[in-house]
């Protein structure tokens, strides 16, 4: 049986959700227990008690600090001789 347009679009829609779903859910914690960057990345998070996946992290004292340090940084850089 030939698979109209529609079905194709479907299935090929069901299949990579499914593939998105199984890379999510089993080949992420597989990456991370296993790259030890990702590790410690990922005991950083839970030390410090930020919500990864939170758009702003207004409530993290670390990211207040680097805040203030960085536009310090920009705001008093040297100049140079007027």
């Amino acid at each position: 049986m030939l698979m109209t347009g529609r079905m194709a679009r479907w299935s090929s829609f069901l299949g990579l959700s499914a593939l998105l779903w199984f890379l999510v859910i089993y080949a992420a914690p597989v990456l991370r227990d296993s790259i030890p960057e990702f590790r410690k990345y990922a005991s950083v998070v839970e030390q410090n008690d930020i919500h990864a996946g939170a758009i702003y992290y207004t409530d993290v004292e670390l990211t207040g600090n680097a805040d203030i340090n960085s536009r310090s940084t920009f705001e008093h850089t040297p100049m140079g001789p007027s």
